[in-house]
């Protein structure tokens, strides 16, 4: 396979806020349902956000330092452990949307796609 078939399936790298942004709105969807069956769990972080074991286990320690995130456990037998979104993890993510909205016509407008900003 070509290097420029290769490129054309690559996805674009994010930015540290974009990931934060995507594991806030995983923790959040999952935490919407009211059933106890939705926890949001490890593993949907992983898969939700598209992250492997590790880059999952640091941004969401460092989320929870940061009090971005909640860190419980379930109070079973076997406790497994999930996360829930704060009041700060739900402003976060209305900042980035906000953002996020003010840059899409400079994203968009091709004569500025290479500004640096």
């Amino acid at each position: 396979m070509s290097k420029n078939v290769m490129n054309k399936h690559k996805k674009p790298h994010r930015s540290r806020y974009e990931i934060v942004n995507e594991i806030l709105r995983v923790v959040q969807l999952r935490n919407q349902s009211p059933s106890s069956i939705y926890l949001c769990k490890p593993l949907h972080i992983e898969y939700g956000a598209g992250l492997i074991y590790r880059q999952m286990h640091y941004y969401t320690t460092s989320l929870v330092e940061s009090g971005f995130l909640k860190r419980k456990q379930t109070k079973r037998l076997d406790p497994r452990k999930y996360y829930e979104i704060t009041d700060k993890g739900r402003h976060y993510m209305q900042i980035f949307g906000e953002l996020e909205n003010d840059m899409k016509p400079i994203s968009d407008d091709p004569l500025k796609q290479n500004l640096i900003i």
